[in-house]
Parts: structure tokens; C-alpha cells; sequence
């Protein structure tokens, strides 16, 4: 069991897989909103509610892009909670093409599962769209499945 999880590890390392929120900040600076377990925590669904009425009050829209797909229970989920809450001022999205309708947008990005070239690629292409990063949320699931 041991030396299986060494070799799952050594394995996505040599995918350039991001295990930490370090790591992730040697490549982009983007502002780190939280840094949680699963996507269906208290502690998720607690900083969407305060992100939603933060834009309430600006009359603007927040997509919500994961820098890669989401598991299908992953994206349910979200779906879920954002349906839950009646956020209409917050959107998931998971077509790049569609994020050039938006100003502002939270990233999502699973740490075990999203490599530095995933990162590096969607920077050089919102750079040429007119979008503010609001910040990000990392998540951890994929670690703990792993270990």
C-alpha cells in the first residue's frame, strides 16, 4: 500500500501535477480565496455565500471556471450548491469560449490533478481576454482519494 501510493505520487510528479498551494505560486500569483478538502464542505459553501454577497452588491456577475474538467460528481455537486443558495449573481462555466462574456472570474483548481502547464496555458490565454481573476480556490479531494 505504501510503496503504491510512492509510485501514484512519483507518477503525477512526472506529469508536473501541482500538489500545493507553493507550488501554484511559483508559477502564478493569483489570489489564493481558500484552500479546501472537498467542494461539498461547510467550508465551501460558506465562502460562496460570502463571495455572492459581495457581488450583490456590485451588480456584476462571477463565473466560476475549473482550470480542469470536473469529475461529474464534482460538477454536480457545485451545480447543486450553486442552485441551493439561488446565487444569481454567481454562474459555473466550463467552455473557455464563453468566458470572454465576463469581467471577473473564480478559478477552481484541484491540487493533484491540475498540472503547471494547465496553469500556464489558461494564464497566456486570459491574458488576452479583458477578465480580472477574483482569485481561486484549490481543492484537495483528489489528494485525499490518493493517500
Amino acid at each position: 500500500m505504501f510503496l503504491g501510493t510512492i509510485l501514484a505520487i512519483a507518477r503525477q510528479n512526472s506529469k508536473g501535477s501541482i500538489f500545493s498551494i507553493k507550488e501554484l505560486n511559483k508559477i502564478v500569483n493569483w489570489p489564493l480565496i481558500a484552500n479546501i478538502d472537498f467542494l461539498n464542505s461547510k467550508d465551501f459553501k460558506d465562502y460562496i455565500d460570502s463571495i455572492s454577497e459581495k457581488y450583490k452588491k456590485s451588480n456584476k456577475k462571477l463565473i466560476i471556471y475549473p482550470i480542469r474538467p470536473l469529475k461529474i460528481e464534482q460538477k454536480n455537486m457545485l451545480i447543486d450548491i450553486l442552485k441551493e443558495g439561488n446565487f444569481n449573481n454567481l454562474e459555473f462555466q466550463e467552455n473557455f469560449k464563453n468566458l470572454k462574456k465576463y469581467t471577473d472570474i473564480l478559478l477552481l483548481i484541484n491540487l493533484g490533478v491540475t498540472t503547471s502547464e494547465d496553469v500556464i496555458i489558461l494564464k497566456r490565454k486570459l491574458a488576452l481576454l479583458d477578465i480580472e481573476i477574483f482569485g481561486c480556490i484549490t481543492i484537495n479531494e483528489e489528494m485525499k482519494i490518493k493517500l
